[in-house]
């Protein structure tokens, strides 16, 4: 399978560090859910998001097309976390 970064769309190779995001497509009527996967590089995509000072209103993760839905303080926490491949 090959995985596409959400953010730069470029393919995400078999050592590099990525996080893999699910979103809800569906749910049927019988309660089971259909879910939608999509991967950022951890190190070169997220790194991009920068630190708020404390000063500034915090990132509520409204939509910003730029973002592509993945909101800078998403990003970072996902970076912390994520597991490392390689």
């Amino acid at each position: 399978m090959i995985m596409l970064c959400e953010r730069c769309f470029a393919p995400i190779g078999d050592h590099e560090n990525y996080v893999r995001l699910a979103h809800l497509d569906q749910a049927r009527p019988d309660g089971t859910i259909d879910w939608i996967h999509t991967y950022v590089h951890t190190t070169a995509c997220v790194d991009v998001a920068p630190l708020r000072s404390p000063d500034e209103d915090p990132d509520t993760g409204s939509w910003d097309a730029t973002r592509r839905g993945l909101s800078p303080a998403a990003a970072q926490w996902s970076a912390r976390r994520a597991p490392r491949h390689g």
